[in-house]
């Protein structure tokens, strides 16, 4: 018998950022940036103000990615919450 999706959230099977599955696509992409971004260090540490500037900027965009991630996590939750409902055919209020 399969655990319901709460207790796979209780015990950390399924819910989390980590387990969510990544395509092919996402995964070149993020070999790309990597790539990239050890190149822009190595041209970059010869400039040490500017190598401030980029990892200030990295680190902003980051914390950016973060909130947007946290507002659509959030907002999906809810409205797959709204759909659940329209599909048992409850009225919103």
């Amino acid at each position: 018998m399969q655990k319901s999706a709460i207790k796979q959230m209780l015990y950390g099977e399924r819910g989390g950022f980590e387990d969510v599955p990544v395509s092919e696509e996402y995964r070149r992409i993020q070999s790309e940036l990597v790539d990239c971004d050890d190149l822009m260090h190595a041209e970059l540490s010869r400039h040490p103000k500017l190598l401030q500037l980029y990892e200030k900027t990295c680190r902003a965009f980051e914390a950016e990615n973060v909130e947007a991630c946290d507002c659509h996590y959030q907002e999906g939750f809810r409205f797959g919450f709204l759909l659940a409902l329209d599909v048992l055919g409850w009225k919103q209020g």
